[in-house]
Formats: C-alpha cells, structure tokens, sequence
C-alpha cells in the first residue's frame, strides 16, 4: 500500500504574485502620465489665459512647453476692434505653488515700450501680482481705457510696481499696496509740455480702494486723493496750480480741468460708477 503524498501547503504570498505582475504596466502607465504632464505644450497655457480672461487676453504664436515658454505677443483687447499688442513674453510656472492650490508663473515681457516682469498667480478665485514692476506709454493705455481722452493726446509714461497686490474679480475685492507714476507727463492741449511726473499710492483692503495723489515735480502742481468702492464706484477730488513762471501758459489747461476755487487754484472733481 503506498503512502499519500502530502499535498502541497498555498502560501500567502500566492495570490501577491499575480498582483506583482501589473507592477511593470502601472510603473509604465505612470510615468507615460508623467510624460505627458511634463510635455505639456505651450499652446495649453494659451488656452487657459484666453478661457481666463474671457478672451480679453490671448498669446500669439505660444512654444515650448506649459511650464516654461514663451510666445510672439500678448494681445489685449479692450474693446472691438481696439487690441494692444506687446512683444516677446516668457514664463517660468512656479512648480511648487500647485501644492497651495494657486497656479503661478514668473512672467517677463520684452516689450521695448512696455517692458514688465511679475510673477502672476491664480487660486480660490483670486488674482495675485507680487514683485511686478511695469513700463507703459500713457498716450496708449489712456486711450485705451477712456477713448474719449483723444481730444487730450495724453503723453509720457506710467511706471506701475507692487510687492502683492491681489483682487477677486467675483467679489469685486483686492488687498495690497501699488504705486503708479506718471512721468513727463503731456498733453496737446497745453502750451507747456511736458507738465511734469506725479506719483499715485494705492491701498486696497476689501472692497475699498484709496488712492493718494501727489506732484513729483514740474510745472503743473497737481495734489488730491481718492476711493473706489463696489457700492460707490470710483471719486477723486484735489486742486491744480500752475507754477509761477508758468502760470499765465497754463491758464487755460487749468480752466479745462475745473473751477477756479481761489486765485491761481483750481478745483478737480471726478465720480463714476463702478
């Protein structure tokens, strides 16, 4: 009579070896993700800021990849028919924001009219602008604000900086501290030209706004303040002077830009809506 052999003992390690036979293809899947990820191109980053702004904002000709690119231009459009285009913009995406939830890039235009750097970020429904510092002709983003301005012919340049500045376009909301300079500073309408370079401080908290006029220096002595609200929209009230050597030139510049209060000043006024 012959002895049964003993039958062969499963093991736990059994049912794991079929498990292990997809470690290969899962090891390949994810780094074919990362890949793709990784080799994202440019023209994703140009669809997201078009689909961002409304198509308000849209880069021409973008290459190289999302993460760090570049492209021809950034085209702005204000209004129909109505575009600004500035050339050579690059970014850098700051990789270790997306742990925040934000969005970031380090971005730079070469733009020899409107040269900016800034590093730009998005998250929670918020815009944020930190370290950005900006060139821009006056006669062009006046114009393209308020078109009615073309009578004045607005010249010199803007000189925008800010160390963070946010806003929440939803809430219709922004926090931070800009300044804006507004330097050789003209306009057709004035026999003097240039009138001088002045100095705007902006301090936003909620959903109010407060700026803060003042003459650098020049020939048009220009001081005021002024607030934006969601609920008031924007006011600003201040008083011009003409500089004494001046002032018999720049009569009739100062009484286009508001009543006589007293002798040589005169009063400025604005209110608008949100």
């Amino acid at each position: 009579m012959t002895a049964a052999l003993p039958q062969r003992r499963r093991t736990a390690s059994a049912p794991a070896s079929g498990w292990f036979r997809w470690v290969p293809l899962l090891a390949g899947l994810l780094i074919y993700l990362v890949f793709l990820i990784a080799t994202l191109p440019a023209t994703v980053a140009g669809r997201l800021l078009t689909g961002w702004t409304d198509n308000t904002v849209r880069l021409d000709r973008p290459h190289g990849t999302f993460w760090r690119g570049s492209a021809d231009a950034l085209i702005i459009t204000l209004a129909p028919q109505q575009s600004w285009r500035l050339a050579a913009i690059d970014w850098d995406v700051v990789i270790w924001r997306l742990v925040k939830g934000e969005l970031a890039a380090a971005i730079r235009i070469a733009d020899s009219k409107a040269p900016a750097t800034a590093t730009l970020s998005y998250g929670w429904g918020r815009t944020r602008l930190q370290n950005a510092e900006a060139a821009l002709p006056a006669n062009d983003t006046l114009l393209a604000i308020w078109p009615q301005l073309g009578l004045w012919q607005p010249g010199g340049q803007f000189r925008f900086a800010t160390a963070d500045f946010s806003f929440n376009a939803g809430k219709k909301a922004a926090t931070g501290d800009a300044e804006l300079r507004w330097l050789n500073a003209s306009t057709s309408l004035s026999k003097v030209n240039p009138l001088g370079d002045y100095r705007a401080a902006i301090g936003a908290s909620s959903d109010k706004a407060d700026m803060r006029v003042t003459t650098l220096r020049g020939a048009l002595q220009v001081e005021g303040s002024g607030a934006w609200s969601a609920q008031r929209g924007a006011s600003f009230s201040g008083t011009a002077r003409a500089d004494a050597q001046q002032r018999a030139q720049l009569n009739d510049l100062l009484k286009l830009l508001g009543k006589e209060q007293e002798p040589g000043v005169f009063r400025l006024a604005f209110s608008g809506g949100p």
